[in-house]
């Protein structure tokens, strides 16, 4: 249970910045109370993929774990070689977030950054699945800085990212920290 709602929370927050890593998340297996705080284009985007999607995808997913791409623009122009189609898809997403993430005052902007880069450390490497304690560990230092961010930073991520923060907010994700990380 653990587990699950501690990935459930940071696939949420990394779907807000790129969908690619997740290429084998099937949308339909999160519970439908934290589906509802991903943002539904994304929700959408998962719904739409065909099998020869997922495909794509998930040999983008075997690229991703290899290191073989360094930067999110990179995975994007190697998803747009192998499907201009999935490539508009998922640029329009992309394309969104990133306004989002620019309009950010800049305590939020490294927070949000610092997140994200959180949630990919926690990508299994070459088969190496993260440990309980390593997710905790994550878990307890995104919380710690949010925490420590100015009112006006989570103003503004509240503004910009309101399912981020709905889902921090979320009952079973505050019982998992309560029982789980304490």
């Amino acid at each position: 249970m653990f587990r699950f709602a501690a990935i459930c929370l940071l696939v949420a927050v990394a779907t807000q910045a790129a969908p690619l890593p997740f290429a084998e998340v099937d949308i339909e297996k999160i519970p439908e109370g934290i589906r509802v705080l991903i943002p539904k284009e994304v929700v959408e985007f998962y719904k739409g993929l065909t099998p020869e999607d997922k495909q794509i995808l998930k040999g983008l997913g075997e690229e991703a774990k290899d290191l073989k791409f360094q930067t999110e623009q990179e995975a994007i122009e190697a998803l747009k070689a192998k499907s201009e189609s999935l490539y508009n898809r998922a640029k329009v997403i992309y394309d969104l977030v990133k306004s989002k993430v620019d309009a950010l005052q800049p305590e939020a902007k490294d927070f949000f950054k610092q997140t994200v880069a959180a949630a990919r450390s926690l990508r299994p490497v070459s088969g190496q699945v993260p440990s309980v304690n390593t997710i905790k560990e994550t878990i307890r230092g995104v919380i710690s800085k949010y925490q420590a961010l100015p009112e006006s930073a989570k103003t503004d991520l509240q503004q910009k990212f309101p399912q981020i923060t709905a889902l921090l907010q979320h009952k079973m994700v505050q019982k998992v920290i309560k029982t789980k990380l304490n």
